[in-house]
């Protein structure tokens, strides 16, 4: 028996959690030495104090009813109760508590709570929480989808214009990770799962681009950003993000390169040529029968050139493609 307790003790004395008993008649009557580490007390200031005074006002129902129902279950732990406690330096910690009626128990006589830290990923659900509301912001009267996906539960959720945008009913489409990927484009899986499941601890945010295929057989460009949620180990176990469709995007990206590669292969000669020309005319002891034929070759790449441009316009008009559009998306 005397070996267990000292294994009970070393046990609560060098853990991270802290164990408070309360006797009865609200007493206390035993304080983990850890409570300095997470609140900065020592247990002793802890016992001579009133235990309530430290849980914050606005949780002390909520607490006392998390008592409440430990005394209707003794040996039955209650568990994920979270409250705020003040620390010695007068700022708030919030913690995760288990309590557990041993009054029964002649070696306890109290109610155990035994509490850790959690104010960290409170924090960081309080700043996922205030991202999620700006990207809801920001999606309202756009064509982004919002998409939430449980990484440990593996399940995904859709807005109506996640279903729109991958061309797909919600009527008959059940959304799941596995029907998901089956609209990406095969060439793509290997990329979005390396993504998603080596997702380092410094990355808060999934940025990617992939190729989905149309029930119509069309393919479109996507562009998905997510943000990453951990538990407190730090591993993923939820991605909230966005899926935007991009393919227009892209088509007029491609037009400005084959603009831009037309301009820069085709001009070059009739640039080059006038710009020769123009430095023969430069040149001093010219006769007259030689600056006319230069006039001539001049008025020829002049021509050339005149007749590309003529030729380029035409082309893109033909594709109804604005040049000056095509610069703006282009960027």
């Amino acid at each position: 028996m005397k070996q267990n307790e000292k294994r009970f003790e070393a046990l609560v004395e060098n853990g991270a959690d802290c164990v408070i008993i309360i006797s009865p008649e609200a007493e206390t009557t035993y304080v983990s030495s850890s409570i300095k580490n997470m609140l900065g007390y020592t247990p002793k200031e802890v016992m001579d104090m009133e235990i309530w005074s430290l849980v914050h006002p606005d949780d002390q129902a909520a607490s006392g009813e998390a008592i409440n129902i430990c005394m209707q279950k003794p040996g039955v732990p209650v568990q994920g109760h979270t409250s705020r406690i003040r620390h010695k330096d007068g700022s708030w910690r919030w913690v995760e508590a288990v309590v557990t009626n041993l009054i029964h128990d002649p070696a306890i006589n109290g109610i155990v709570d035994n509490f850790r830290d959690i104010t960290d990923r409170v924090h960081a659900e309080e700043e996922l929480k205030m991202t999620n509301d700006r990207f809801l912001l920001a999606a309202r009267g756009s064509k982004l989808g919002i998409w939430d996906r449980d990484l440990i539960n593996n399940t995904l959720i859709w807005d109506d214009t996640m279903y729109k945008v991958y061309g797909v009913s919600n009527l008959y489409f059940e959304v799941t990770p596995e029907s998901w990927i089956s609209l990406v484009h095969p060439e793509d899986h290997q990329m979005i799962a390396n993504n998603i499941e080596n997702i380092k601890p410094s990355v808060n945010e999934v940025d990617m681009e992939y190729r989905i295929i149309h029930p119509d057989s069309t393919i479109r460009h996507i562009r998905s950003l997510s943000l990453v949620q951990r538990d407190e180990t730090g591993k993923p176990i939820r991605l909230v993000g966005t899926n935007l469709d991009i393919t227009d995007n892209r088509e007029y990206q491609l037009t400005l390169e084959q603009i831009l590669f037309d301009i820069s292969h085709i001009i070059r000669k009739p640039v080059t040529n006038i710009m020769g020309l123009s430095n023969l005319i430069d040149m001093e002891n010219l006769d007259e029968a030689t600056l006319k034929q230069l006039a001539v070759y001049m008025k020829s790449s002049v021509k050339e050139l005149n007749d590309f441009t003529i030729q380029l316009t035409h082309t893109y008009l033909s594709k109804k493609v604005s040049f000056e559009q095509v610069l703006k998306k282009g960027k």
